[in-house]
């Protein structure tokens, strides 16, 4: 924990203040931005500007450096280790697809994905991704070429078809993916789903 200046640049004015550094995260308290945001009233209010995520939480704000897809460089880690678990062992696209259809559980208003909000809300629901269940997550070293296709992705490369589900390949036959949903196609080791 250290103590810092933190400048940003808002309505064509730079202004300087203090903040607190724990382990990445900016934390400041809230009367620091009063005057620069005079409309924040809720107690849970998330602004994005010039590359900013800024939380306002209680009487704290916490900030983070924001990927250039508008997603935390802490949510671009969690995706990457998550796709490199996943489909380790895929191409590109197998890797993109997997990113692809965390995207669209996020975007969809179904009832299964209507109430997450966060990519690490879609990765941690339960009983959705087998490397959150058997250590491979946590085991997970990213390469170079996960991050390219993750990166890849987020930036519009999309070949899911509104894909919302994916199992392995070889398990997709007389399973609940093929009773209850629609098989969209298959790629490398895994079939793709979304509902009918």
């Amino acid at each position: 924990m250290s103590d810092t200046t933190f400048f940003i640049d808002y309505k064509d004015t730079i202004t300087q203040i203090q903040a607190t550094n724990i382990e990445g995260s900016l934390f400041m308290p809230i009367a620091e931005f009063s005057p620069l945001f005079s409309e924040v009233k809720a107690p849970l209010r998330v602004l994005e500007l010039a590359g900013l995520k800024l939380t306002f939480l209680n009487n704290e704000v916490i900030v983070e450096e924001t990927h250039p897809a508008k997603i935390t460089k802490l949510e671009f880690e969690y995706l990457s280790k998550l796709v490199q678990a996943e489909a380790d062992g895929e191409d590109d696209i197998g890797k993109i697809l997997v990113v692809n259809v965390i995207m669209n559980r996020l975007h969809s208003n179904c009832r299964d994905f209507g109430r997450v909000n966060t990519i690490k809300d879609v990765i941690n629901q339960p009983n959705q991704f087998q490397p959150m269940r058997n250590g491979a997550f946590k085991r997970a070293i990213v390469s170079e070429s996960t991050k390219d296709a993750v990166n890849r992705a987020l930036n519009g490369e999309d070949y899911s078809n509104g894909a919302t589900f994916f199992r392995r390949a070889r398990d997709k036959h007389g399973t609940w993916h093929m009773n209850a949903l629609n098989h969209l196609f298959t790629h490398g080791g895994h079939a793709f789903f979304k509902p009918h």
